[in-house]
């Protein structure tokens, strides 16, 4: 894929703000030696083309009025479909009302309110934002600040979910790469300041494609945190990362794969079994869903669709060795891969969903290029099957739908256009030969 050509159908912009403190002026502060080098790998990860396409800002021990300032300039005059990353790798300390508090460089133990950076004003300034894709990752210690003279213990437990609830957004904490506890005067290590297990994990997983657990070619959210997850207790096993989404709008893809795809994904039960079928009819009838999911954009069931197919090329049928090798081979087949005609305008690139007015769930998968797409609903199975364009320009795209269901499934002429603010209209034509059914739209959203 060419870089940066997976971003063209993505949702809003992707911006990312990394804040990074491991020097402190306060002498009660213990130096880290993780957020510089943690900030600097994240970073370049996050900013790459090939990976997560975010446009970066990094800021290394600032002082907290730089820091709140830079906080606020990033969640404002945003749009609801972008999607922001904000990342702190510092300390994290609570004063005595259980108030939890970012440590920057001018922090002063005595003075948290006037020298940290408060986790209220971050939620508040989240809250405010228009963006609904908002991923808040905290790699912090947590730590109780007290009186000096007081020998208490912090605790370990913070409240996350009540500190950054709300809507359009998901927080992902390291649960403390560093505890500590505040005695004699000092917050003083009871734990090894150990580069950060939790950064390094992220940064592992997006850069070698680990995290890509379900191999379609991309890490979203859900599947960075398993991996992060599974890392970071296999080092340390007291150390669990949480996880909370509130009201989250849309797919949060958080990176594209940048290896190749080794180990292919399962294909359907339903095309396994044709597949495996006694019938050389029935395998020859699974060549054109091998075909559609060779060309389509997840990349572990197109590498499995391949090793289907060159299994079938060496059938004992001559049909099914036949359409085989012409998909394989990218000749014409059935007018399926290969085949000449108009194909999908960039325009049109990308998984969209909407809802009808009966409250039936449409996902459109569309990919540039490709003559062939995908309609799936969980309302009908009359509603699933595969779109093949019938005419194509950059504003327009009509195709007809083949239903993949039952016998009186009926096929429909289908018709996109483009709506203000960057959704589709589906305009739903079915064929009524046979039994009425009447047009309808759908307002779709692109999804990722």
């Amino acid at each position: 894929m060419v870089g940066g050509s997976w971003l063209e159908s993505a949702r809003g912009r992707r911006s990312a703000l990394i804040v990074a403190s491991n020097a402190y002026q306060d002498v009660g502060l213990s130096e880290l030696r993780a957020p510089a080098a943690d900030a600097d790998a994240l970073a370049a990860v996050v900013s790459d083309p090939e990976i997560g396409g975010f446009e970066v800002r990094t800021l290394r021990n600032e002082p907290a009025h730089v820091v709140n300032e830079a906080v606020e300039e990033f969640l404002t005059d945003r749009s609801p479909d972008d999607l922001l990353l904000l990342h702190f790798s510092c300390h994290g300390i609570k004063d005595q009302e259980g108030e939890l508090y970012f440590a920057m460089a001018n922090t002063r133990l005595r003075l948290l309110g006037a020298t940290a950076v408060a986790a209220d004003f971050v939620n508040r300034r989240m809250t405010q934002s228009r963006s609904r894709r908002i991923v808040l990752f905290l790699d912090c210690c947590y730590a109780g600040a007290f009186d000096r003279g007081m020998r208490a213990r912090a605790t370990k437990v913070m409240d996350l979910e009540e500190r950054f609830g709300g809507r359009g957004r998901a927080v992902i904490t390291a649960s403390g790469a560093v505890e500590y506890a505040f005695e004699g005067g000092e917050l003083t290590e009871s734990g090894d300041p150990a580069p950060s297990v939790f950064t390094t994990a992220m940064v592992r997983g997006l850069t070698t494609g680990e995290a890509d657990r379900d191999q379609d070619g991309y890490v979203d959210l859900d599947e960075l945190y398993d991996y992060v997850y599974d890392a970071v207790r296999e080092v340390t096993p007291h150390q669990t990362p949480g996880k909370w989404t509130f009201g989250v709008q849309g797919d949060l893809v958080i990176a594209r794969r940048n290896t190749p795809v080794t180990v292919p994904a399962a294909l359907p039960s339903e095309l396994q079994h044709s597949i495996d079928s006694p019938l050389a009819g029935v395998r020859a009838g699974a060549v054109d869903e091998l075909a559609r999911l060779l060309s389509g954009r997840h990349q572990g069931l197109a590498l499995a669709a391949r090793q289907a197919l060159e299994t079938l090329a060496d059938d004992d049928s001559r049909t099914v060795v036949a359409a085989a090798t012409a998909v394989l081979g990218g000749s014409p087949h059935t007018g399926t891969a290969g085949a000449t005609g108009p194909t999908i305008p960039a325009s049109f690139d990308g998984s969209w969903q909407g809802t009808d007015s009966a409250r039936a769930e449409f996902t459109a998968t569309l990919g540039k290029d490709l003559r062939l797409g995908e309609l799936a609903s969980g309302a009908s199975s009359c509603y699933n099957g595969t779109l093949t364009v019938s005419d194509a320009t950059d504003s327009r795209l009509t195709m007809r739908f083949t239903p993949a269901g039952q016998a009186d499934c009926i096929p429909w002429t289908v018709v996109f256009t483009h709506l203000s603010g960057g959704d589709l209209k589906m305009a739903v034509d079915p064929d009524s030969s046979v039994n009425y059914v009447p047009e309808f739209e759908v307002r779709m959203t692109r999804q990722g």
